[in-house]
């Protein structure tokens, strides 16, 4: 097994953050503070309770949001209910990426959600029995010097991917 046979390797599901956390990951690396306007998508989400409702009608939409105990639930509630940081499922590196492209001269609402990467897609394999021409790098002393044998060699099964290989030559002492 893994590490020796010293750990016992479980799979174990990890789900996001709760809403309310979420909130907070997104307000502490956004990099400009949110303008109450900002927060009319959560309104029209039609998920928030009905006293978010009325604090919210009560504010500003020109002004910061400011956090506070007077205002924590109120603007928590509303930020998670935005659709932008819904859609984030939680995911603290997503939430960070939407945060960190918040900046002076961009609006809550022109914001493009993080895409995931796509996955990497392997080298293509060359055909198989095809010889290579293996070279090595001496290194040490005053230079590197590149060492060859001259010849062809076939690559060994399940090393078909390597169409040179490349590695140092040190000497022992």
């Amino acid at each position: 097994g893994t590490a020796g046979g010293q750990f016992k390797v479980v799979h174990h599901q990890i789900h996001g953050l709760p809403p309310v956390d979420a909130a907070r990951l997104f307000l502490r690396r956004a990099q400009r503070p949110l303008r109450w306007g900002e927060l009319l998508p959560a309104m029209q989400s039609g998920t928030l309770p009905p006293g978010i409702a009325t604090s919210f009608r009560s504010q500003d939409p020109t002004q910061p949001v400011v956090l506070n105990a007077a205002t924590e639930a109120t603007v928590l509630s509303l930020v998670a209910a935005h659709p932008m940081v819904a859609a984030q499922g939680g995911n603290p590196r997503r939430l960070i990426e939407l945060a960190s492209r918040l900046g002076p001269s961009t609006r809550f609402e022109e914001l493009v959600p993080p895409q995931e990467a796509p996955p990497m897609s392997p080298p293509p394999e060359p055909p198989p029995g095809r010889p290579i021409r293996v070279t090595a790098v001496a290194r040490g002393g005053n230079g590197s010097d590149t060492v060859s044998d001259g010849e062809e060699h076939t690559p060994l099964l399940g090393n078909s991917r390597c169409s040179e290989a490349t590695s140092p030559i040190t000497s022992v002492a």
